[in-house]
């Protein structure tokens, strides 16, 4: 009669693991049997299918063997005396957990042809998985930009679990074409890479911060500034929320049309403002250009015939 114990020797009892954290588990084979009935020249199996998620760290126990594949840890027993126990210790790591899934449950068994009793041949642990996930959303302020405009981005992190986390930061790489400006958060920048450091969020909480960035003057009209921002915690148990984009479009505007305004300085002897043919254009007269408020925008000098201009003009009233 070969019995299974299966204990948990870290973390401590009641504490939790995160994923990227490692269980030891220790399984103990004992011959319950009194007297001289002793196992010799057995074949006892030991048999522990990891849960998926779950990889064993290190070599196998000695006398124990581990496929990788199927993640089973398979151990022989061939001699246990009478009242006597063999142990094999192992630690596994948790790399994920399935979405929801709140504990890792582990089963192991023993087998032995001619065992008696069965009740005493499987053991189960229950280690509870700690309750964090934090997830991102990002956010930005145009959804199309000109040139050398700045655009906000805003990020939002939430620590979806009940649990307190520590060690959060967002990471932003800027497209090409978009330079770092500044941040009231506390972000950095270091080359593309933006870094903002939240560090602990209690559970069931969120924080919200912001940066701001540049379109750079020569990106081409029709270009879609794509960028994507990704929030990271140790033991964080659901990676697929940890990543949020937004995109704008560079927009350039047509150019404005543009007006000229010209005319010929002249002689006007008898007064009248109107030229007449025998009223000569002067030459070498100064025509300044003001805009409306006065301000002086440009100058020029009268041709030989008198006449004057100012070409390339934007819409709006002048003064000459």
């Amino acid at each position: 009669d070969l019995s299974l114990k299966k204990i948990v020797t870290s973390p401590a009892a009641g504490d939790s693991v995160q994923v990227g954290g490692q269980i030891a588990y220790l399984l103990t084979v004992k011959n319950e049997e009194t007297g001289t009935k002793h196992l010799t020249g057995g074949n006892a199996k030991v048999r522990d299918v990891l849960p998926v998620g779950l990889a064993l760290v290190g070599t196998a126990p000695s006398g124990c063997t581990y496929d990788t594949a199927s993640r089973t840890l398979e151990c022989t027993v061939t001699s246990l005396n009478a009242g006597a126990s063999v142990t094999f210790p192992l630690t596994v790591q948790v790399n994920t957990v399935a979405a929801g899934q709140t504990s890792v449950t582990n089963q192991a068994s023993v087998s032995s042809l001619g065992d008696p009793v069965d009740s005493n041949n499987q053991a189960e642990v229950v280690v509870p998985v700690a309750d964090l996930d934090v997830g991102l959303t990002k956010a930005v302020s145009l959804a199309a930009v000109q040139p050398g405009q700045s655009l906000t981005y805003t990020l939002t992190v939430r620590n979806l679990g009940t649990a307190a986390a520590s060690g959060v930061v967002v990471t932003d790489t800027l497209p090409a074409g978009v330079s770092f400006v500044a941040s009231s958060a506390g972000c950095t920048a270091a080359g593309s890479t933006v870094t903002c450091p939240l560090g602990a969020m209690a559970g069931s909480s969120q924080q919200t911060l912001s940066f701001t960035a540049q379109v750079d003057s020569a990106v081409l009209d029709g270009t879609t500034l794509n960028n994507c921002a990704q929030v990271q915690m140790a033991g964080d148990k659901n990676p697929s929320n940890d990543q949020s984009c937004a995109s704008t479009t560079v927009s350039v505007p047509p150019p404005q049309p543009r007006g000229s305004i010209g005319c010929t300085v002249f002689d006007d002897l008898n007064q009248d403002g109107n030229r007449g043919p025998d009223e000569a254009g002067l030459a070498g007269v100064v025509v300044r250009l003001l805009s409306a408020n006065g301000t002086l925008l440009d100058s020029t000098t009268t041709a030989a015939d008198g006449s004057y201009g100012f070409a390339s003009l934007a819409p709006g009233s002048y003064k000459v």
